[in-house]
């Protein structure tokens, strides 16, 4: 019971410091980036751990993209965090959902040969009939095969959309808008890479 209640106090410091030195000095300053390495080196060996047992194929991504969650709610200071195991292990659930939920949607590779359904052509063929309309089906095709969240975020941008305003849209803030279209960003241009 005492270590519980140590390990909360803990906890507790790790967040206020955090947060103090983000107000104080910036959230770029090397201050906040020396509170954030604390609560890093206390929960790195936990997360990797969990993210091993989830499957060690993605265990790296999925600490790398669980402390990025974290950082990000903490820096949002939108929040009132006072239980930082609370925001690990959940910030850890998120992560590894959009990650079976990517697994379970994965984008299979474009291929060039690959016939549209609606014309009976190859998309070879395509290119030189009309680059623009090219472009446009094979966007559409790669946006298409996006995990849901970062789709939705694309969709947004694509249509010049604010991050402020995507993210009113669809109950997130612009910190996670920023998230889903880099995550995004990386999965497109791998698809377009194993094209």
């Amino acid at each position: 019971m005492q270590t519980q209640q140590n390990d909360t106090a803990q906890d507790r410091q790790l967040v206020t410091d955090y947060q103090t030195a983000v107000t104080e000095f910036g959230q770029n300053s090397t201050q906040a980036q020396d509170a954030f390495k604390a609560i890093f080196d206390r929960y790195y060996k936990t997360v990797k751990a969990f993210a091993y047992n989830k499957g060690s194929g993605y265990a790296e991504e999925l600490t790398q993209e669980t402390f990025l969650t974290v950082w990000l709610r903490l820096s949002s200071g939108r929040e009132n965090i006072t239980y930082l195991r609370g925001l690990v292990s959940h910030s850890f659930r998120c992560e590894y959902a959009d990650l079976a939920d990517y697994q379970q949607h994965r984008p299979t590779p474009l291929s060039l040969d690959r016939e549209q359904e609606t014309e009976g052509t190859t998309l070879l063929n395509l290119i030189g009939e009309d680059e623009k309309q090219f472009s446009v089906t094979v966007a559409q095709d790669l946006l298409n095969q996006l995990p849901n969240r970062y789709r939705l975020a694309w969709e947004g941008k694509l249509a010049g959309k604010s991050y402020q305003k995507i993210a009113e849209e669809h109950g997130w803030n612009e910190n996670i808008v920023k998230k889903y279209i880099s995550k995004g960003k990386q999965l497109l241009q791998g698809m377009v890479v194993a094209a």
